[in-house]
């Protein structure tokens, strides 16, 4: 509790800070044209946006920002091994772009709470970033909160120059309200300086790369059951240890992770025409042990490549925009060679000393695809039309070692989207927006589990668990056809500084054919917000 409170007070303190300082007596350079406007929509208008450089932000020359609150609902069968049946959502969020004469700031807020009903299996949050989870089988309600302030800026030095910065901050919370009942606190922050260099055909950049992450899981029993309550350390792969909720031996697991690493840009601009490339380079490390009494419980090491183009061309009353991504990591996890031994020169204080690792889980993850899309533009911010359509493949491979038996996986599939959306200008200060969009995917030859025992080899029982390895295996790549649509109403507001208000209804329905079959997912969500 005391953990929480203090990622509230942060929060709140630096929440704080962002309103005090937002009175700046510098007037923005630009409010733009019109106000019917999204957030992707700001960054398609400038490369750089997208990029991981916060030096890019000096090449925004507009001043816009929104506030909203949204409600959502989900259920079904077709889920994650950590998804719930049904999931309630409620989200606070505001963003600003804004640019004065030499300096650009971009500012992002967001508080966001998640109550769930049956859920298993999400001892970790965001299980995402590591391969080292914790969990339980039992299900139960849980409720999730999240804070998250985003604070960056640029500086325009002159000679072509410019410098910026940007700061990502993220507080979590969780907590299973059935035995064993675990408590979860999250925290991650990253920190970007970068530079640029900008001439009238070649654009640069160089930025470097900062990530740490802290989290720490704690299971007990409150109830008056007197039957053990077991939670599982997963060492990847779904390979467990076991350890007893609440008991003397539970090692209340803490993880602790840094990465390292920069990014490259390169775009050519010539008149309409623009070809921005990014190229990433991270390496992170992940250390799990016990806050009881600081054994290692394994490690993490994962190396990752990425790049980013982007072609954007302007013709007359059409913007093109194409984006090009390629992915590609390398991960590792270790167990520890160790030993508890006495400190020297003393007889009653012990510790652990570490010997050395060993390889368990090895493998890498690789995905690529394209996006592609088109707006028939009325103005700078207003698209009567936008065409929207992409790709993506994806492919993992893992082995995990019990030597001298290999157990390995494959995972394969492919995903292809289209979306459209109408803008209709329903009086002169009004607007609708019309949205379908549609998703297919599709599993490839891929396998869930398989065993390499040398022959004549005598295999022993292993702990894991096959049955979460096929659902997991099932749930990524089944056949299944999920179509969304959303409806977005739009009213410019009679002031003096330009606002409007809009109100957004999503929904969308996932139907499985194979892998999962007549497996479903459903949700909706409502919005409304202030755009200024």
């Amino acid at each position: 509790m005391i953990e929480i409170m203090r990622m509230k007070s942060i929060y709140f303190t630096l929440l704080s800070l962002t309103v005090c300082a937002a009175p700046l007596t510098a007037q923005p350079t630009s409010e733009g044209k019109g106000h019917n406007y999204t957030p992707d929509r700001i960054q398609s208008k400038s490369n750089w946006l997208s990029g991981e450089n916060p030096a890019g932000l000096i090449t925004n020359y507009i001043t816009k920002s929104y506030a909203q609150a949204s409600y959502g609902y989900q259920s079904g069968t077709y889920r994650s091994i950590t998804e719930a049946p049904s999931l309630n959502r409620f989200d606070l969020k505001t963003e600003s772009y804004k640019r004065f004469d030499r300096f650009s700031v971009y500012g992002r807020l967001e508080y966001l709470n998640d109550r769930a009903k049956d859920r298993t299996w999400f001892g970790s949050m965001h299980p995402e970033k590591t391969s080292l989870i914790v969990g339980d089988s039992i299900s139960g309600q849980s409720r999730e909160e999240y804070y998250m302030l985003d604070g960056g800026f640029a500086y325009e030095m002159g000679k072509g120059f410019s410098i910026g910065a940007m700061i990502n901050y993220e507080g979590a919370s969780m907590a299973k309200r059935k035995d064993p009942r675990n408590e979860n606190y999250f925290m991650n922050m990253r920190i970007r300086p970068g530079i640029t260099y900008r001439s009238q055909v070649v654009n640069a950049g160089l930025n470097f790369d900062f990530d740490r992450f802290t989290q720490s899981v704690n299971y007990n029993n409150y109830g008056t059951n007197e039957k053990a309550t077991y939670y599982f350390v997963i060492d990847g792969l779904w390979f467990y240890r076991a350890f007893v909720a609440g008991s003397t031996n539970s090692p209340e697991p803490r993880h602790t992770g840094m990465t390292y690493g920069g990014s490259g840009q390169i775009e050519l601009s010539i008149s309409n025409f623009k070809f921005f490339n990014q190229l990433s380079v991270t390496y992170g490390t992940i250390d799990r042990y016990s806050r009881k009494n600081v054994e290692m419980m394994g490690s993490e090491e994962n190396l990752n490549y990425k790049y980013l183009g982007i072609l954007s061309y302007s013709s007359g009353s059409m913007d093109h925009l194409l984006k090009l991504k390629y992915n590609y990591s390398d991960i590792m996890t270790f167990s520890n060679i160790q030993r508890l031994e006495y400190i020297l020169g003393s007889m009653s204080t012990q510790q652990w000393y570490q010997y050395g690792k060993i390889l368990k889980l090895s493998g890498n993850n690789k995905s690529f695809g394209a996006d592609y899309s088109l707006y028939l533009q009325r103005n700078d911010w207003s698209s009567s039309w936008i065409v929207q359509i992409g790709f993506e493949s994806y492919e993992r491979s893992l082995e995990y070692n019990i030597v001298p038996i290999l157990y390995s996986q494959q995972i394969k599939f492919n995903q292809i989207n289209f979306g459209i959306t109408k803008n209709i200008i329903t009086c002169q200060k009004s607007f609708l927006d019309l949205n379908l969009n549609a998703n297919y995917f599709t599993g490839g030859n891929g396998y869930p589990f398989k065993e390499n025992i040398p022959q004549g080899l005598t295999m022993n029982q292993v702990s894991v668990f096959t049955d979460l390895i096929q659902k997991e295996y099932d749930y990524l790549t089944s056949d299944r056809f999920v179509i969304g649509g959303k409806v977005r109403f739009t009213h410019e507001l009679p002031t003096r500084i330009p606002m409007s208000i809009y109100a957004e209804a999503k929904a969308h329905y996932t139907s499985v054919s194979s892998g999962m079959p007549d497996a479903f997912r459903r949700g909706i969500v409502g919005t409304i917000g202030l755009n200024f």
